[in-house]
């Protein structure tokens, strides 16, 4: 075994690349896990450790699409695959630095910016960095990565901190303009459902209690999709402050922000059951019949038949993550992974169950969390333990964080970005993970209305744009479109051929619902003008399918350069 890769590592040494790209793209094609093993330590060593190699890390293309080969099975093909998906998680987490925007001052911009630029998924990809480096226990990868990942962490933890700065101001300098923003968790239901206006239809309300963006994008909705829907499309909305379950998720329930929390003989009440009711416009005696919610439904699953009948609101409280991660003190790979068994597992067949496909199902998140990082930390003085939590202060003067009261009885001092307090007496191991802040992380959630498939498809549409008139030697771009207009996921190979030659491939992963585009560049040659474009990829129930287009680059002809010798006329000067 280890003759095999000292060969392999004696073969690597000797290969010369005409570029970083051209050594990573080798990296994804290559087949012999032994190879890859040797050559992916070398190519991290050459890109980490210049300026140069790190750029061309960012500039890597379409590294968050890419799917790697498989690998025969061999001693070597687990470090081999580990060692792609550190590259290609390295390369990602550079590219989005790379072009992250600064934060936005209004509200709407911020959290959609934060989206749009993936900032959302720097924690998660970090934590799976130092995973991946777990996992393959290798000094010589270490010593190279970890200095490079705790600049990287320090480049991350100033954007996510700035955009979390700008959060609180936009909090903190217009209230009235938060508590009356449009994308408040309050107008979750008027928005999706027109709460408040009679309907027909059986409608599903889920809480994925303390569900985090970044899970949503990278396993809740890519599954969701595949079976269900989105009538509208996916919405960002950001939870009511504190983000404590008692304050936000009841506050999406009533509709209204807490001092306008009233039952039916209009007194103050934290009851979901009656605010909700009050907030879909059922009566009092209505509500017995027409609404039906159940909390810990994750539970309940496992003791006893769930039973909604004849409510024809149906409310499913799932606890993906609220009350054990106080309590969790592993990564952010371990959290995530513990979510994705409790969706893949109890939400997700659930929803399959249940939902009929006339029915209208609004799925969202009451809030997510942070981690709790020991730099952070501010020990509060003077002020009772029962009146501190890690994430706020409640009705005690405060001179830090941001003042939030809805009714002037109860007030909070809300911690911003990745600021926690500690108590006077602590007790025992302060929790990894907590929420109740000010900071995207927590207040950023997703919200969705859904209808159920009745079929599953891919309906692959490839286009090659109309491409400019030409003259030999110009440079060109062939810019091709990708669309899967379907409901499940497929994998596709797609290759570009020029007058029959190869000059393009690329291999990725297209969910339903989504596009995809391509550029490949070429030079203007009125001898070789066909552009032909193949797409091969996966459907259901059978192995593949291929679809094919063709184009002409319209080279204009410029004809050849005539010279014409005039010395001859000299001689008619002297006439």
């Amino acid at each position: 075994t280890s003759t095999i890769l000292a060969d392999a590592d004696r073969l690597v040494s000797r290969f010369r690349f005409g570029s970083y790209m051209d050594g990573l793209n080798s990296l994804m094609e290559e087949s012999s896990p032994a190879i890859v093993t040797c050559l992916g330590k070398l190519l991290m060593g050459q890109l980490l450790s210049s300026k140069e190699g790190v750029q061309a890390l960012g500039a890597w293309p379409k590294k968050e699409q890419r799917l790697p080969e498989k690998l025969p099975k061999t001693p070597y093909t687990t470090k081999a695959l580990k060692l792609r998906e550190l590259l290609v998680n390295l390369a990602w987490l550079q590219f989005v630095l790379d072009n992250a925007p600064p934060p936005p001052t209004s509200l709407l911009d911020l959290v959609n910016t934060y989206h749009s630029s993936n900032l959302h998924l720097l924690e998660i990809t970090i934590a799976q960095i130092h995973d991946l480096l777990r996992l393959l226990k290798d000094d010589e990868i270490n010593n190279v990565v970890k200095p490079f990942i705790e600049s990287i962490q320090h480049k991350a933890d100033s954007i996510i901190s700035e955009y979390d700065k700008n959060l609180g101001k936009c909090i903190a300098n217009d209230w009235a303009n938060y508590t009356h923003f449009p994308r408040l968790n309050t107008q979750i239901l008027r928005d999706l459902i027109q709460a408040g206006s009679p309907r027909k239809e059986r409608v599903w309300i889920v809480v994925l209690d303390g569900l985090r963006l970044d899970s949503w994008d990278r396993f809740v909705w890519p599954e969701l999709r595949e079976s269900f829907e989105v009538e509208g499309e996916v919405q960002l909305y950001l939870a009511t402050l504190p983000t404590v379950t008692d304050i936000s998720r009841v506050a999406f329930f009533a509709g209204k922000l807490p001092a306008y929390w009233r039952d039916y003989s209009n007194h103050y009440t934290t009851d979901h059951n009656v605010l909700l009711s009050r907030h879909l416009g059922l009566g009092k005696k209505e509500s017995k019949d027409k609404l039906k919610i159940l909390g810990r439904v994750e539970e309940k699953t496992e003791q006893t038949e769930l039973d909604f009948d004849p409510a024809q609101y149906r409310v499913m409280i799932f606890n993906l993550s609220d009350e054990w991660i106080h309590h969790e003190q592993g990564s952010l790979v371990r959290v995530n992974d513990i979510i994705r068994e409790k969706f893949e597992k109890i939400v997700f067949p659930e929803l399959l169950y249940r939902v009929q496909p006339d029915d209208i199902l609004v799925l969202t998140s009451d809030h997510g969390f942070i981690e709790l990082r020991k730099e952070f930390m501010h020990k509060v003085e003077g002020i009772p333990d029962e009146n501190v939590s890690y994430r706020y202060v409640k009705d005690f003067p405060f001179e830090r964080g941001v003042r939030v009261s809805y009714d002037d009885k109860k007030q909070w001092a809300v911690a911003v970005g990745n600021e926690w307090f500690q108590r006077q007496k602590k007790k025992g191991k302060p929790a990894r993970y907590t929420h109740g802040g000010i900071s995207i992380a927590e207040m950023v959630i997703p919200a969705v209305r859904l209808r159920k498939r009745t079929k599953k498809e891919v309906a692959l549409v490839l286009m090659i744009e109309d491409i400019p008139e030409c003259t030999p030697g110009d440079p060109v771009t062939v810019s091709i479109q990708l669309r899967n207009d379907g409901t499940v996921t497929t994998y596709v190979s797609l290759t570009c051929r020029l007058a029959g030659r190869l000059i393009g491939e690329e291999e990725l992963v297209l969910p339903g619902g989504t596009s995809h585009q391509w550029s490949v560049s070429i030079t203007a040659d009125p001898k070789a003008t066909q552009v032909m474009v193949s797409a091969k990829y996966t459907i259901p129930g059978k192995k593949s399918k291929t679809e094919k287009r063709q184009a002409v680059i319209p080279v204009k002809e410029t004809g050849a350069k005539i010279e014409i010798d005039t010395s001859a006329l000299d001689d008619f000067e002297d006439m």
